[in-house]
This record gives structure tokens, C-alpha cells and sequence, in this order.
């Protein structure tokens, strides 16, 4: 038996939510398993807990116990240090090192390997993985995608008898997410894999068993074959556009010697959602910063309603362009959730933090944050909205919230553009869809 939960609960300090596994239950050696739920239901807590990072790393009050083949974990968490490894929802919270090579060969060189095996380990995993141009790349300079490919390999070159994956395909480009996944399984051979999940269509041939949680902290055991691995989201409804809010003419960028934007041209409307897509590293979070006004460093033009924006009026950009970033710890300034939405009275998006007011936003799931942020983002005078992976860990009801959302600012003028590697999604709500290619951008026909 590798896990024995145990009536587990987990409050984190200045909430009132108890996340509760209620019962006893088993994760036998060599099991795949999907921990399932709402988003913020205790997914990614319960993952902390078998990690054994509770609570020594992640304070709160507990009740309950989980045992790691026998042995409570909870009161003897050294017993599991070097034999489980985990993928962070958030990939750039996981980075500890300046370059790329430094942060794959940290694990390594914490269990003693020597230099040249860890040389040869990082040559070998990273041509699998196709990374080889990013190893002396600086850490910060990688997009979300390339991020989670590093912090992927990073712990998979360890070889942990326990993985455990926390919204693993969250930021990569379907082409990389089959590529993880064509790797995860070939390496699941008598390990035991764990995963948080919604984009449940690449674990189609991995799992073999589902702990559901619902919102009472009752798990449903069953088998993969009872998993709806696909939930269809509604669509919103066309409507006619109206004038030009912003142009982009000509924008180029280059990074190191490498240039990313290599003539981008569009026009966005009132009344209209703009979907891009792309592969991992092909700039699209960089063409939003620059839309946004906060990457000057381009040659081109942005015309916003007529005026042309030169690089030193960036500030009239960002008086009327909302941001949302991939990383939505960006946004926080306070520490209670209460201050952070003290001008923010979206409907639909703040009902749930109601009972958390005096939570810190650091200490909510990855989903929740994701909703604070775009509560904080959506609710500002702008004419613009730009989002940058908005269904970053959201299960199916707050996507189709989400659609309500933007369907609704978009029937009172706004243009939005959206970046985000969930098609279904994107075919759900928007007016026109690009692929962010070789540098420029190609509208895909409807």
C-alpha cells in the first residue's frame, strides 16, 4: 500500500473553510489516479498533504492523517523526502534557479549524482522533451509553456516513486501536452501517478481510478470508466461589431538575437472577442504586453480609437487596457481578499469569497486565484480587455460562468482579445480566431 488517507481536514490560517477527505481512503503502488472536484474544493491541498509538505511548509489546522506506507507523514515527513515529487499548478512558483540548466540539474545534485551523469541526464532528457535551445536561456525569460516543460523534467529526471501532477497541460500548446503525456506514461511503469486535472481528454489512456470530492468533502471512488472526460460549453451568441477601438500596424519584436514578432497586423472592434492562439514560446503573452503598453521595446505603431501611441504614452494604454496576467499572483497588492475586491462588484465572480474576506490570496487554490484576479481585472473602467490564459485551472461550471462573463462585456462595447491554449473554449466565445505563427499572425477560417 503506498497512501492511507485518513478522515483528512485542512483549514489554512484566517479561513473558514474546512477542506475535508472524509473516510479512509487507499492509493495502492503502481496506481494512476485523478483527483477530481470544483475548483478550490481541496485537490491541490490533499496533494500537499501526500507530499508531505503539510504543515511544515503549508501551515493550517489539521485533523485527520495520512500515512506513506505505514507511517504518518504528517508527524514524520522526512520519511517521504526524495521518494515523491510534485508539478506545481503554477510553474514559476516552483523555479529556484537563474538559468535553465541550473534548475534541472538542482534535483540532481541534491541526491549526490555526479557531474557528469548529471550532465549526461540533462543532455538526454532534454533532446526527449525537444528543450535543447532553452537550456541557457534565464529562467524568467521562459513563457508559461516552457516553464512547465522545465519544471516537468526537473522533477522527472529525479525518478520519484511517487508523482503527482497539478494541472500539468494547464499552459502548453496541445502539440506539447501529448508530448508530456506520450512521456508520462512511458515512464509510469510501476510508479504511482497522481493528477489534478480539467483538461481530461490527455488522460484519456493514463488513469485507472477517480477519488471525486464533492463540496461536502464526501469522495466517490470509481473506476476510469465512469470519468465524462469531455464537458461541452455553451455558445455565445454572434452579434454585429462596432468601430475600430485598436490597431496594431507592423509590430516587431526581438529577443536576444532572436526575432519573435515579425510583422503583426490586426484590428480589434468594439463588441468583438478576438481568440490567438499558438505553440509555447511564439510570443503571444509578449504581443499582450505590448498591446497593453507594458513592453516599450518594439518598432511599429498601436493606434488606439485614431491616435497613434508612441512608446513614451504607454500610459493612456494602460488607462484604457485591462491586463490579465498568466501568473494571477500579479495582481494581488493586499493581504485579505477583502481589500483586493473592495472595488470589485462583479456579479457572479464574488459570491464565493464572501466567507474568505480575511484570507490571504496567496493561500487560495490556483483556481481561486485565477477568479479573484479576473474579478479584480474584469470590473475596471476599460475599453479593452486582454487575457492571457483565463481558464487556467477551471473546471467546466466557472468556464461557462466565465462565457457569461465575457459574452456580457462584450454586449456593452469592449473588445477582448484572449490567449489561451483551451480550443473548446475559445470556439465557445470567440468573433475571430489567429494562430501566432513564425512571428506573425494567421486568422483560421470558422
Amino acid at each position: 500500500m503506498e497512501y492511507n488517507i485518513n478522515d483528512f481536514r485542512f483549514t489554512y490560517p484566517e479561513s473558514r473553510t474546512i477542506i475535508a477527505w472524509r473516510g479512509r481512503h487507499e492509493i495502492c503502488r503502481g496506481e494512476r489516479i485523478l483527483l477530481s472536484g470544483a475548483s478550490g474544493s481541496g485537490k491541490s491541498t490533499l496533494l500537499y498533504g501526500l507530499m508531505g509538505l503539510i504543515p511544515e511548509n503549508v501551515y493550517g489546522k489539521i485533523q485527520g492523517d495520512i500515512l506513506y506506507r505505514g507511517k504518518s507523514i504528517i508527524h514524520y515527513p522526512e520519511q517521504i523526502k526524495g521518494k515523491a515529487g510534485l508539478i506545481l499548478q503554477n510553474p514559476a512558483a516552483q523555479m529556484l534557479c537563474r538559468s535553465v540548466k541550473e534548475e534541472l540539474a538542482f534535483g540532481l545534485e541534491n541526491k549526490r549524482f555526479a557531474v557528469n551523469e548529471i550532465r549526461n541526464q540533462i543532455s538526454e532528457w532534454s533532446q526527449r522533451l525537444g528543450i535543447e535551445e532553452l537550456l541557457e536561456r534565464e529562467t524568467s525569460s521562459l513563457s508559461g509553456g516552457e516553464k512547465q516543460k522545465v519544471t516537468l523534467l526537473s522533477i522527472l529526471m529525479t525518478h520519484p516513486d511517487v508523482l503527482m501532477l497539478d494541472e500539468p497541460t494547464a499552459f502548453l500548446d496541445p502539440e506539447s501536452a501529448l508530448e508530456i503525456m506520450s512521456i508520462i506514461k512511458d515512464y509510469q511503469a510501476e510508479k504511482t501517478l497522481i493528477f489534478v486535472e480539467h483538461n481530461l481528454n490527455y488522460l484519456r489512456d493514463i488513469i485507472t481510478r477517480n477519488l471525486h470530492l464533492d463540496t461536502q468533502g464526501e469522495v466517490i471512488d470509481q473506476a476510469a470508466e465512469s470519468i465524462k472526460w469531455q464537458s461541452p460549453l455553451p455558445h455565445l451568441k454572434r452579434t454585429t461589431t462596432g468601430k475600430i477601438l485598436l490597431k496594431l500596424d507592423n509590430i516587431r519584436f526581438s529577443f536576444s538575437d532572436k526575432e519573435l514578432l515579425t510583422g503583426i497586423n490586426l484590428e480589434i472592434r468594439q463588441g468583438e472577442i478576438i481568440a490567438i492562439r499558438g505553440r509555447n514560446g511564439s510570443g503571444k503573452s509578449t504581443l499582450l504586453r505590448i498591446i497593453s503598453g507594458l513592453q516599450k521595446k518594439y518598432t511599429g505603431e498601436i493606434i488606439l480609437q485614431g491616435e497613434k501611441i508612441t512608446t513614451k504614452g504607454s500610459r493612456i494604454l494602460n488607462n484604457d487596457i485591462g491586463m490579465l496576467f498568466q501568473n494571477p499572483e500579479n495582481h494581488f497588492l493586499y493581504n485579505n481578499i477583502e481589500q483586493e475586491l473592495s472595488e470589485n462588484i462583479i456579479t457572479g465572480l464574488q459570491e464565493e469569497f464572501l466567507g474568505k474576506k480575511q484570507q490571504s490570496p496567496f493561500t487560495l487554490s490556483e483556481g481561486e486565484k485565477r477568479r479573484l484576479s479576473t474579478a479584480i481585472v474584469c470590473n475596471v473602467d476599460k475599453r479593452i480587455l486582454l487575457l492571457d490564459e483565463p481558464t487556467f485551472g477551471q473546471d467546466t461550471i466557472n468556464k461557462q460562468k466565465l462565457i457569461k462573463l465575457l459574452g456580457s462585456l462584450r454586449d456593452k462595447g469592449l473588445g477582448i482579445i484572449i490567449v489561451s491554449h483551451d480550443n473548446a473554449f475559445l470556439q465557445a466565445l470567440s468573433t475571430r480566431t489567429f494562430e501566432l505563427k513564425a512571428g506573425k499572425l494567421q486568422q483560421i477560417a470558422e
